[in-house]
């Protein structure tokens, strides 16, 4: 089963090594993710994508109560347990 953050580190490394792939997903994060996951962003969830440059770094805090879990997040993108098959 496929937690969020594997989801983020297969994406960030993806990222790293394809440049094509890089490029849309800081122009279309639904489009890329879906290209490499299989997945569909659900409707009503925003993906945010930030490049850190060599003076500007991003935090991102985990979400607060309230906020979409790990499950949740399987079960509105319809993924089951293997998160598309990636």
């Amino acid at each position: 089963m496929k937690t969020a953050a594997e989801l983020e580190a297969h994406l960030l490394e993806k990222a790293g090594e394809d440049e094509i792939f890089r490029a849309k997903l800081l122009s279309d994060p639904p489009g890329a993710i879906k290209d490499a996951t299989g997945l569909t962003v659900p409707e009503g969830i925003n993906v945010n994508v930030h490049e850190s440059t060599s003076t500007e770094m991003h935090l991102v805090l985990p979400p607060t109560s309230g906020e979409i879990s790990d499950a949740e997040l399987r079960d509105v993108s319809g993924s089951g347990s293997d998160m598309g098959g990636w």
